[in-house]
């Protein structure tokens, strides 16, 4: 088990309190993936940053979002504006590194 899965599940609850369980591809009311406009490997500091994130299906993330990754990222550049990537990396460089226990409550107050 990955030292992420508990907080990752509790950001994946408060997504879907935020926006519900719609692919934002598709606009179908399904079972929804976190996926990761710029990916959460290389970029650590941006994996709970809700502006990082789109909610999609199975499909939609697994056969498109990462088998067509320029096609996506157009996409998201119509879908989200412009600036958003670049938006992104300016972020990144400000926010401090990934403090777990804090997220968790965070998270937590989030869901109540």
């Amino acid at each position: 088990m990955s030292k992420f899965t508990k907080t990752d599940a509790l950001f994946r609850e408060v997504l879907l309190k935020e926006r519900g369980e719609v692919c934002e591809k598709c606009r179908r009311h399904m079972p929804v993936q976190v996926s990761h406009i710029l990916s959460k490997g290389a970029h650590p500091r941006l994996r709970y940053q809700r502006q990082n994130v789109l909610l999609l299906c199975v499909f939609h993330h697994l056969f498109w979002w990462h088998k067509s990754p320029l096609e996506a990222q157009e996409w998201v550049k119509f879908y989200k504006g412009e600036a958003l990537l670049d938006d992104l990396r300016i972020l990144e460089r400000a926010l401090p590194k990934v403090d777990l226990k804090l997220l968790n409550m965070v998270f937590k107050e989030a869901l109540k």
